[in-house]
C-alpha cells in the first residue's frame, strides 16, 4: 500500500517538471521570436528609379538595415537573356548602411539596349532559419546617352532691364522629361507651341535682378541635359530713385493702416520706424506673394495659333502719378528706415473711374489685400497677367472670363493709397515688368506678335 502511494508522488513530480519544461520552451520561443536577432524587418534599397538610363551618369544606391547588412548582389541581363553582370559582395564588418553606384556591365552598350537588373540585399538577422531577411528590387532600363536637341526658332531682338522678351524654340528628345527657361535666377515655364517639341515663352528681367543670363534647360528621363544659352541683346535702363523723408504724422497713418489690416498689433512695435518698415516691406511682401501665386498658376496647354495682344490702356484719359520701378528710400531723422520698389504704374482719373480690360482674360484673384487694398489679377495667355489695385468696387468675380473692353472695377483708395487712383501692373509668370512696353502697340508688334507669327511659320515649314 505504501509503495503505491510513493509511486504516485514520483509520477506527480515528473509531470510537474514536464510542465515547467514546456513553459520554459514556450517562453524561450516567445522571447527569441521577439528578439532583434530574429527580427523580420526587410532591409531597404533606396534609389531613384528610371526607365531610361545613361551609363555615364552615376545612379546612387543605398542599402540600409537596422540589424546591419550581410551581403548584396546585383545581376544584369540583356533582352536576349545573356547575363552581362553578376556581382556579389559579403560584408563582414556589419554596417547598417552601404552606399554604391549602380554597376555598369563591362561591355559596349548600344543606344536603345534593354537591360534587366535584379538587386538584392540581405541582413544579419537569424530569421528565416538563420538565412536573414532579403529585399529585392528589379529594374528594366533602356540605354539613352543622347542629350536633347535645343535651338531657337525666333526671338525678340533685345530685352530691357525690368522688361520682357519672347523666345520661340525647339527642344526635342524621344524621352524628354522637362524644359525650363532661366534668366539666371528665376525660372519660367515654356508653353507647347504649334507642334510637339516646340515651345514659346515670355520671359522677364525683373528689376530685383542685376543681370540677365538667358538659358534653355532641357532634361530627359535618363537625366541627360542640354543647357542652351540664348543670344539676345541686353539693354540697360535707369529707373527713378526717390528719397522720402518721414514725419511723425506718417507713423500715425501707418498705425491706423495696421489696425485696418489686423495682422499685427501696432502697439507691439518699439518705435515708429519699425512699424513703418513692417507695413512697407513685410505686408508688401505678403501681398506680392499672393499676386505671384495667383498669376503663376496656369495650365501649360498647347497653343496652336499665334495669340494677339492689344496694348494695355486701363483708364481712359488717365494721368500717370507714380512710375514703375521707382526705388523708394524712406528716411526718418537722417536714418534709412525702409526701402521698396514701386512695381506698378499709378494712374489717376475721375473719382471711381471705370477700369477697362484691354485683353480678354480670366479673373484669377479678386481679394482685399493689405497694402494693395482691393485687387484683381487677370490672366491673359502665355504666362502674361495684369493687376489692378486700390479698387473701390469690384465689377467682376473670381473665375469670370471677361472679354476685352469689359469694365473690371472702379478706381478707389483702398489699402495704403493717398487719393483715388489705380495701381496697375503687368506680370510675367509672377514677376512685375516694365509697363510702358505693354502700353506700346509698336513694341508689342515687334517683340511679341511678329515673333510668334514668325515662329509659327518656321515651325510649320519644319514639320512638313
Amino acid at each position: 500500500m505504501g509503495r503505491v502511494r510513493g509511486y504516485r508522488r514520483t509520477t506527480n513530480y515528473r509531470g510537474f517538471f514536464v510542465f515547467l519544461f514546456f513553459v520554459f520552451i514556450v517562453t524561450l520561443v516567445y522571447v527569441v521570436k521577439d528578439s532583434d536577432i530574429f527580427e523580420k524587418r526587410l532591409p531597404e534599397i533606396e534609389m531613384e528609379e528610371y526607365s531610361y538610363w545613361n551609363p555615364k551618369v552615376p545612379v546612387p544606391i543605398v542599402f540600409r538595415d537596422e540589424s546591419s547588412i550581410k551581403e548584396y548582389s546585383i545581376t544584369a541581363t540583356l533582352a536576349n537573356g545573356a547575363k552581362v553582370l553578376d556581382l556579389k559582395e559579403v560584408v563582414l564588418d556589419k554596417p547598417k548602411e552601404i552606399k554604391i553606384n549602380l554597376p555598369i556591365p563591362k561591355i559596349a552598350l548600344k543606344e536603345g539596349e534593354k537591360l534587366h537588373y535584379v538587386i538584392r540585399v540581405t541582413d544579419w538577422s537569424n530569421a528565416n532559419f538563420f538565412s536573414g531577411n532579403t529585399q529585392t528590387k528589379e529594374l528594366n532600363l533602356i540605354v539613352d546617352s543622347l542629350a536633347p536637341k535645343v535651338d531657337v526658332v525666333a526671338s525678340s531682338f533685345a530685352i530691357t532691364y525690368g522688361g520682357s522678351a519672347l523666345i520661340v524654340f525647339k527642344a526635342q528628345d524621344e524621352n524628354l522629361k522637362s524644359v525650363i527657361f532661366s534668366n539666371g535666377i528665376d525660372e519660367f515655364k515654356p508653353f507647347p507651341y504649334i507642334a510637339k517639341g516646340y515651345y514659346a515663352v515670355i520671359v522677364a528681367w525683373p528689376i530685383k535682378n542685376t543681370s540677365f543670363s538667358p538659358l534653355i534647360i532641357a532634361t530627359d528621363y535618363a537625366n541627360n541635359q542640354t543647357k542652351y544659352r540664348v543670344a539676345i541683346v541686353k539693354r540697360t535702363k535707369a529707373y527713378r530713385k526717390s528719397i522720402l523723408k518721414l514725419q511723425d504724422k506718417n507713423f500715425d497713418q501707418v498705425h491706423k493702416m495696421l489696425l485696418q489690416i489686423g495682422r499685427k498689433n501696432p502697439d507691439s512695435f518699439a518705435e515708429g520706424g519699425a512699424k513703418f518698415k513692417y507695413l512697407n516691406e513685410e505686408i508688401r511682401r505678403e501681398d506680392e506673394s499672393e499676386i505671384y501665386q495667383a498669376s503663376n498658376n496656369f495650365p501649360l496647354e498647347l497653343i496652336d495659333k499665334a495669340p494677339i495682344f492689344e496694348r494695355f490702356y486701363p483708364l481712359k484719359g488717365g494721368q500717370v502719378v507714380g512710375s514703375f520701378g521707382d526705388a523708394r528710400h524712406y528716411f526718418y531723422k537722417d536714418q534709412n528706415v525702409s526701402n521698396s520698389y514701386h512695381l506698378g504704374l499709378d494712374i489717376a482719373s475721375t473719382k471711381h473711374a471705370p477700369i477697362l480690360l484691354s485683353n480678354a482674360g480670366l479673373v484669377v484673384l479678386e481679394k482685399r489685400l493689405g497694402l494693395y487694398g482691393n485687387t484683381i489679377v487677370v490672366y491673359h495667355a502665355l504666362g502674361l497677367s495684369s493687376s489692378y489695385s486700390h479698387i473701390s468696387t469690384f465689377n467682376s468675380k473670381l473665375d469670370d472670363f471677361l472679354k476685352e473692353d469689359s469694365v473690371l472695377a472702379y478706381t478707389g483708395s483702398t489699402g495704403w493709397a493717398f487719393g483715388d487712383h489705380l495701381h496697375f501692373g503687368i506680370i510675367v509668370q509672377g514677376h512685375f515688368v516694365w509697363i510702358a512696353e505693354w502700353m506700346d502697340s509698336k513694341w508689342i508688334k515687334n517683340n511679341i506678335t511678329s515673333v510668334l507669327q514668325k515662329g509659327e511659320k518656321i515651325i510649320k515649314g519644319q514639320i512638313k
